[in-house]
């Protein structure tokens, strides 16, 4: 059977083959591609930029009258919340570098110089409305994006912001590592605008609304540094001496309960772990009684020393769980003995026990701990 070639000169090319194409088509086509990908890399760098230039000159905006002291106007209120609100949409966003952006962009305007008390409740109230879904549905949204808004929350520093830190303490709910990083993240902001918030910017009952929530909290933490931020938040309003006497005294009988409360749940729970924050509420109580004059003093020691007697009791009392953990024995070291050196300086009294049962508590003598304790607590 012969073979069926076509004619000579009448072979064609496979279409579409490479090999088979005319070297200046191929390159026409290189060059027509890499101009479209110029072009959108340039298209896309200036969508960036726009974006970028939009912000800020909304930003800039909203700072035009940031130091307003007068009632801000419809027109200043609407542009007000546009702001908030479209920053707020990014700071839930699931993209971290899109968040940590929002969380920049709303601080912005309130670490100008100069920012009125009317513009930050103004702020605080729209910022508070924006959030609403998101703090209330706080099982629902990641631990990341709650603490970069309770970021923004404590920069705000009005009575209603400090409200809501506060409140975010009781709504977190669990006791697992999840919940207690998002109590901790909300305990560290509230500690931090307390200590920065004008007190006249905060009403009484605020203050009072404000202690309810972290004292009803205290059981529910699980960590030790929980606690340490919940007590530093009370702390805050102990220390502040342009707060009004009656609302300081009812910190220092918080701080007092929040103390006996830990050294309850020390017995019922891990002591080891719990046991890690007493250290540091003793030494902030120490801070704060140095920091006192005249009557204050009085109160504290009134409401102090016992809480201050039962941290040496609990020791004896959960012995065996502290003295097994080393960091927890030599944390529960420096509480007893700031315990005593405390106690020492309210009462004015001094005592020779207190190095005895120090000693016996770091070298395991329980006999020798339990004879000093008990002498010293006589």
């Amino acid at each position: 059977m012969s073979d069926c070639k076509p004619p000579a000169g009448l072979t064609r090319p496979i279409v579409g083959t490479p090999a088979n194409r005319h070297p200046q088509e191929l390159d026409s086509k290189k060059t027509m591609m890499n101009e479209r990908m110029t072009i959108l890399t340039c298209l896309t760098a200036f969508l960036a930029i726009f974006m970028s230039h939009a912000q800020m000159a909304e930003a800039q905006d909203v700072t035009s009258f940031s130091r307003s002291t007068s009632p801000l106007t419809s027109s200043q209120t609407q542009q007000l919340n546009g702001f908030i609100e479209s920053n707020v949409t990014n700071l839930a966003s699931e993209t971290p570098g899109t968040v940590v952006e929002a969380r920049k962009s709303l601080i912005a305007p309130l670490l100008r110089a100069g920012t009125s008390n009317v513009f930050r409740e103004a702020f605080g109230k729209a910022f508070i409305s924006s959030t609403e879904n998101m703090m209330n549905g706080s099982e629902e949204v990641s631990t990341f994006n709650l603490a970069n808004a309770f970021q923004v929350l404590a920069f705000i520093r009005t009575g209603e912001t400090n409200e809501m830190l506060a409140r975010q303490l009781e709504t977190i709910k669990g006791s697992d590592r999840q919940a207690d990083a998002r109590r901790n993240a909300a305990a560290s902001m509230l500690a931090i605008s307390l200590k920065t918030t004008p007190p006249d910017l905060i009403r009484p009952r605020q203050y009072n609304s404000i202690m309810r929530s972290i004292l009803t909290s205290v059981d529910d933490a699980g960590q030790w540094q929980v606690l340490q931020r919940e007590f530093e938040a009370m702390g805050a309003i102990t220390s502040n001496r342009d707060i009004p006497d009656d609302i300081r005294k009812k910190a220092i009988e918080n701080e007092a309960r929040i103390l006996e409360i830990t050294l309850s749940n020390m017995a019922s729970d891990d002591a080891k772990g719990l046991s890690r924050s007493i250290a540091p509420m003793v030494l902030a109580l120490r801070s704060q009684f140095i920091g006192m004059t005249g009557a204050m003093r009085q109160t504290f020691q009134t409401m102090i020393s016992p809480a201050l007697e039962r941290v040496i009791r609990s020791a004896d009392a959960d012995w065996d769980s502290i003295q097994s953990d080393m960091a927890s024995r030599k944390s529960y070291t420096i509480a007893i003995q700031q315990s005593m050196v405390l106690h020492r300086l309210t009462s004015g009294v001094t005592d020779p026990n207190m190095e005895k049962t120090v000693a016996a508590w770091e070298s395991g003598d329980r006999l020798a701990f339990q004879k000093s304790a008990a002498d010293w607590l006589k």
